[in-house]
């Protein structure tokens, strides 16, 4: 019940899709699982109420090894987050990090990326429309030509390039490095707009005539 009323609560934080795990939306919204908080509480109570900063803060690092041994032995949910943040204390500590509906699509892969769409039988396949590879958000973010442009000049302004594993960690390094590699304003929301687009090809394919003066793969590549 607990755990119902937190998962709500972070939906709504994160703008994240209803389909996320809950063990997903804890990490990315740096929101402890809501049985370990009541653990912490009551090893507070049983340390005399933690009026001292030292037992608060021996409290909370208890919390978080509990949190991060049980995000290790998850096998299941939120694989894809798990490799973006398999650790969880410099992401949950990190001062300058921001969470969007961007952000919440890339970190948890429940978005507008063929695969997610394809598994929701919302889109008929899950290739991406302009290589043909499949569509997850590594391939949208880290690899899909399509959005090369973006991807050099973060790694021009960086002086390196970034991968699934070490993505997350730069984000954490220093602020300045987020501001850089934010792909929430930058790639995301055209990638979104296109896989929307491509879902809806059935239909504008019918409103296509030899007259028409403007095609779907017209308005493809405006972006």
């Amino acid at each position: 019940m607990l755990e119902g009323v937190q998962r709500r609560m972070l939906l709504r934080v994160c703008s994240a899709y209803r389909t996320t795990s809950t063990v997903a939306l804890q990490v990315i919204t740096g929101v402890i699982p809501i049985d370990l908080m009541v653990e912490e509480r009551r090893y507070l109570y049983e340390m005399g109420n933690g009026q001292e900063l030292a037992i608060r803060k021996a409290a909370r690092e208890r919390t978080l090894n509990l949190w991060q041994r049980r995000w290790e032995l998850n096998e299941e949910k939120g694989q894809w987050t798990k490799r973006l943040i398999p650790n969880l204390r410099p992401w949950v500590t990190c001062r300058h990090r921001r969470i969007d509906f961007y952000i919440s699509q890339f970190l948890t892969g429940h978005g507008s990326f063929g695969v997610y769409t394809q598994r929701l039988g919302i889109s008929e396949n899950a290739f991406c429309v302009y290589c043909g590879e499949e569509d997850s958000p590594e391939h949208t973010v880290l690899y899909c030509h399509r959005w090369a442009p973006y991807r050099i000049a973060i790694y021009g302004e960086l002086g390196f390039q970034l991968t699934a594993e070490t993505l997350v960690a730069h984000m954490i390094e220093d602020k300045r490095q987020c501001n850089t590699i934010d792909i929430s304003y930058k790639i995301l929301p055209a990638s979104q707009f296109l896989c929307v687009l491509n879902i809806m090809k059935p239909s504008l394919d019918k409103w296509e005539t030899p007259n028409s003066s403007i095609k779907y793969t017209d308005v493809t590549f405006l972006w």
